[in-house]
């Protein structure tokens, strides 16, 4: 199959133009035109579907597109090998409370090692944007943790309140954001893994324009797991069967996802 990618370059200078390269699996197309006086827009036929990733950044006035391929993973063990970066939600501070004074940034460290546990077992190579409960990562650091260690999946842990004047009853339950397009399978793979724990509530996948999802580089998804402000959810969420249950739904999630958009080989064969 063949993917295209069409970038909007607002300000930009340049000509219509057209070239055509080889990769491995197939023939580049690139082409450029003009829609107005200060937009070019760019586009890119890739000879390989899905997109994994891609990035677009400039040295002076060059600028290079960069595009992530499918891993190439094993039908059995469809995690083995590859690197998911999980984010512990928030910094030291406590963020939301719940009920009987759990606070998010616990709890959400929690869920993300009981992830990385179950995301081990599977083979994947598991990065943390903050170690300990009480280490501190910055936004920016934690997108660039995740750039930097090669990550092919980053997935963003976090729980629930309601905003003010709003009855948290009528709300409750789990929900799955994205930003780029290309994490929306992602989103929607991971989502129908939560909601098989039939104590979390379908809440759905939603766009969000959040600072950890904006990295078109790698596959990125913000869960919020539960709500900590209602009593129910915040005694589940200090239940260790169920902060289990919720790192293997995750995982299930995932690996619906890989074995979907990555290209799966069977055992005893290679690329």
């Amino acid at each position: 199959g063949e993917s295209t990618l069409v970038l909007h370059l607002f300000s930009a200078a340049g000509d219509e133009h057209s070239a055509k390269g080889s990769l491995s699996g197939g023939e580049l197309q690139v082409s450029s035109r003009r829609e107005a006086d200060d937009v070019l827009v760019v586009t890119a036929r890739l000879p390989f579907k899905p997109v994994w990733g891609w990035d677009v950044f400039f040295n002076g006035d060059k600028m290079t597109l960069s595009v992530r391929k499918p891993p190439a993973v094993s039908k059995d063990r469809p995690l083995k090998g590859l690197t998911i970066c999980l984010d512990p939600g928030h910094n030291p501070g406590p963020g939301v409370v719940g009920p009987t004074r759990l606070e998010e940034r616990e709890i959400n460290w929690v869920l993300a090692d009981r992830v990385r546990i179950a995301l081990e077992k599977e083979g994947a190579r598991v990065v943390m944007t903050r170690r300990r409960p009480s280490s501190k990562a910055e936004l920016r650091e934690r997108v660039a943790k995740a750039i930097a260690s090669g990550s092919d999946l980053f997935v963003s842990i976090h729980n629930n309140s309601a905003p003010n004047g709003k009855n948290p009853y009528d709300r409750y339950g789990t929900e799955t954001y994205y930003y780029s397009p290309s994490a929306l399978v992602l989103a929607e793979a991971v989502q129908a893994g939560l909601v098989k724990d039939a104590r979390l509530k379908d809440r759905g996948v939603h766009f969000g324009n959040l600072h950890v999802l904006r990295n078109p580089d790698v596959p990125s998804v913000l869960v919020e797991a539960a709500y900590i402000v209602l009593p129910e959810q915040e005694s589940l969420l200090r239940d260790k069967e169920f902060q289990d249950s919720f790192a293997s739904c995750l995982v299930a999630g995932i690996k619906i996802f890989v074995l979907q958009e990555a290209k799966v080989y069977n055992s005893g064969t290679s690329f």
